[in-house]
């Protein structure tokens, strides 16, 4: 081979190449998964991941708990066997930053689109949660997309155990100008919900603590006199706790818009603790923004004035 060839085939590796060496992942706002995208790729305004707009490509992420992970690979791994509709299916270990990674991929129609689909899947003990990366390319971005290239780029997967919290507040919809005291904030649904507490990890002690959720979520409108029933139904079956009645429900007003509060008490299911909670849903046009704060009833007065100051201090773009 001619050191012409030779040239040839480093320059094609540099355009496959993520980065040079010693470059440093890049994290969507919120997110603990982050890759070295190649150009081309950038953060998505639509979901957690990167895409290519121009070619629909996209490298979508998911934090899952680290406990279903067993179950998670074990799916995927009876799945590979034969998946209706997908083919050329084909199964590896793909060596990250962040150590060894489980993956699937094959060729499959998505909304009549022809696309090569690769599932990843990795956690290590370092992190309490498992990391999912989905890179779907259409059939047209293949000859820019080879599998080769998408392999690279999976393998740059980095990982990080905490967000700062600043960084975790900016990507919701709205700005948190007062925090109630609370230390730590952390994203269970990024850009949509965000956990406030006292504690940095989540834990099976963290009933005992006071901790407040922040969420919105996209609801057509909310007629005025089924605005109680709405907000009773959405704190059906929370999670963690039994033995719940109703305190308090009445209708009032956040941010100038209309909104319903709700109070609750009952118990730890796992401690048997007695606990409080209250629900602030505001109803906007085509959004709901929830508030779910809860604390045990010998932390409850001074915790229902740190979520009032919370609520009031929401500054809605």
């Amino acid at each position: 081979m001619s050191y012409r060839w030779f040239g040839i085939l480093a320059l094609l590796f540099a355009a496959w190449s993520p980065a040079a060496s010693g470059a440093e992942a890049v994290f969507p706002k919120a997110s603990r998964i982050g890759l070295l995208p190649v150009a081309g790729l950038a953060p998505s305004r639509a979901f957690t991941g990167f895409e290519d707009a121009d070619r629909k490509v996209v490298f979508l992420f998911a934090e899952l708990p680290a406990h279903v992970y067993p179950e998670t690979l074990k799916s995927m791994r009876e799945s590979g066997r034969s998946m209706p509709g997908v083919s050329d299916i084909k199964r590896e270990v793909l060596l990250t930053k962040s150590g060894a990674a489980h993956m699937i991929g094959g060729d499959q129609s998505i909304n009549g689109t022809s696309v090569r689909k690769w599932i990843l899947i990795t956690w290590n003990s370092d992190y309490d949660f498992a990391a999912m990366v989905t890179a779907i390319v259409p059939k047209e971005a293949a000859k820019n997309y080879p599998d080769d290239k998408v392999r690279a780029i999976l393998a740059t997967l980095s990982l990080r155990s905490e967000v700062p919290s600043e960084e975790v507040l900016s990507s919701l919809p709205f700005r948190v100008s007062e925090l109630g005291q609370f230390r730590f904030a952390r994203a269970i649904a990024v850009g949509r919900a965000v956990l406030l507490t006292d504690v940095e990890k989540s834990s099976a002690e963290s009933l005992s603590q006071p901790q407040i959720l922040l969420s919105i979520a996209p609801v057509p409108a909310v007629e005025t006199s089924d605005r109680a029933r709405f907000s009773q139904q959405l704190l059906t079956n929370l999670p963690g706790l039994k033995d719940l009645r109703m305190t308090f429900s009445e209708p009032l007003r956040i941010g100038g818009l209309p909104a319903h509060e709700i109070r609750l008490e009952g118990k730890d299911a796992k401690s048997g603790k007695e606990v409080t909670v209250v629900q602030w849903v505001r109803f906007g046009s085509g959004n709901i923004v929830r508030l779910v704060g809860l604390a045990p009833n010998d932390q409850w007065p001074d915790s229902f004035a740190r979520f009032r100051r919370i609520r009031d201090g929401l500054e809605f773009r």
